[in-house]
């Protein structure tokens, strides 16, 4: 994540399909800031793209 703040790339999304959560953090003054964590199969409204919902079950495997 450096990198990218070196890089000035002010949006990351982390995502953990084993855990299935998907964290948004944004660049500010040079620190990563954690704007929304979402789990599981909610329909989400992530910064940058918040005018989209993503449905989230849709990036997982199914459950065993």
């Amino acid at each position: 994540m450096r990198c990218y703040a070196r890089e000035a790339v002010t949006w990351v999304w982390l995502v953990d399909p084993i855990a299935r959560t998907l964290e948004s953090l944004r660049l500010e003054t040079g620190r990563w800031t954690v704007v929304s964590s979402h789990a599981d199969d909610e329909g989400v409204h992530v910064e940058p793209f918040a005018a989209v919902e993503i449905r989230l079950g849709r990036w997982w495997l199914p459950s065993e």
